[in-house]
């Protein structure tokens, strides 16, 4: 338990790292960047996906919301995302949408163990704060 618990520590604080050192990207901005990186066109990415370039190109430029979880999954398998980058991607996602929604997998998480419910709703009851919560796991 102990190796699990200093393992995701270490996790946590290399993410909160990452993510403080880089500027909030919106999802598409961050797509864009990561088709770049693995050096394909927008229209070679859209075949991949089977998406029409247009879609892909909205979706980049924030005028479309993210897609469907299944196609965020294709584009992190074709972008040959790391885990990490996948979490980043969902998190991103899940702020495009026209109302509050909580990235695909945690929602996945969360309906596959009911005490993880109970336990947010615990949590919510008591007001804990995120902060509080890596507390309680022994990550800060």
């Amino acid at each position: 338990m102990l190796v699990i618990v200093t393992a995701l520590k270490a996790a946590t604080k290399k993410r909160e790292k990452k993510n403080n050192m880089i500027k909030e990207m919106t999802f598409g901005e961050f797509i864009a960047i990561k088709r770049k990186q693995a050096k394909y066109t927008l229209k070679e990415l859209a075949e991949i996906l089977d998406l029409s370039p247009t879609y892909l190109c909205n979706m980049e430029h924030g005028k479309r919301p993210a897609p469907s979880f299944e196609i965020q999954v294709m584009m992190a398998c074709a972008l040959f995302l790391s885990d990490e980058d996948c979490f980043r991607m969902f998190d991103l996602a899940a702020k495009t949408k026209l109302r509050r929604t909580i990235p695909s997998d945690i929602l996945d998480y969360i309906y596959n163990d009911n005490d993880v419910g109970a336990f947010l709703r615990t949590a919510s009851k008591k007001q804990l704060k995120g902060k509080d919560l890596l507390t309680l796991i022994g990550c800060e």
